[in-house]
Parts: C-alpha cells; structure tokens; sequence
C-alpha cells in the first residue's frame, strides 16, 4: 500500500516522525506478514485485507480536513480495494476526488466512481488508486 498527502504546510519534525513512524510500522507489520509468504492463499489475502484497512483508518486519522491524500495497492482484487475504502470511508467524513486517466492506460472495470484499478499488462503489474478528500 502507499500513501501520498498533499499536506502543503510541512508538519512539525516531531509531528511528522510520529505520523511516519505509525505509517512505517504499520508497513513493516504488514510486510512482515505479506512479503515472507511465496504463494497467495486465503488467509494471506485476509491478513492483508485487515491490515490495509488498519493502515488506512490510520492515515485518515492523520489527515487534516481539507486535505488530500492518494491510496494505492499493488492488487487488483476488489477485496483488497475498493471493499476496504467503502468500510473506511463510512469511518470518516471523506470523499473520492475523480482521477482522470489521462495516459489511456487500460483499465479494470470499478465500482467506486472516480477510482482507478489498472489493468496487468507486459509493461506493468495491476494496481488500484483512489484520491480522498477529508471533508471534516
């Protein structure tokens, strides 16, 4: 998972270690779990489903109203994607800002308007992308 902010007043030093050093730990749980494992089975999904969606209720928390933030994942499930923004978003007053596709990058069909969920080619894996606004 990654997550960008466009938080344009830099945090304080001791504000921005904390915020990263949540996000950084969360990530290195999750990398703990995910990375170790070399063949995908249910319950790897479901550790990374729970732990992304962890992760996120976190930068949420984080983010200031009226800032953006951009979330990410390498997959392409649905499960791993837009199911775990639908559940965090209800959490917090936060909206999708539209993402154009402005490379005419093939694409997967999504059911979160706005939202981006790119196709695998030669070229590239798959991934998803969201751009959320907190509100308030």
């Amino acid at each position: 998972m990654c997550i960008w902010s466009t938080q344009r007043k830099k945090p304080k030093k001791s504000q921005r270690d904390s915020i990263l050093s949540v996000l950084y730990a969360e990530w290195f749980r999750i990398d703990s779990l995910i990375v170790k494992q070399t063949n995908f089975t249910k319950e790897l999904i479901e550790k990374s489903i729970k732990a992304q969606e962890q992760l996120l209720d976190k930068a949420l928390k984080i983010l200031k109203p009226g800032k953006t933030m951009v979330y990410s994942t390498c997959s392409i499930l649905k499960e791993e994607n837009e199911e775990i923004l639908n559940k965090v978003l209800k959490k917090h007053k936060a909206s999708i800002q539209p993402i154009e596709n402005l490379l005419d990058i093939p694409q997967l069909p999504v059911t979160i308007k706005g939202t981006l969920c790119v196709k695998p080619t030669a070229l590239y894996e798959g991934f998803f992308v969201a751009k959320i606004k907190k509100t308030s």
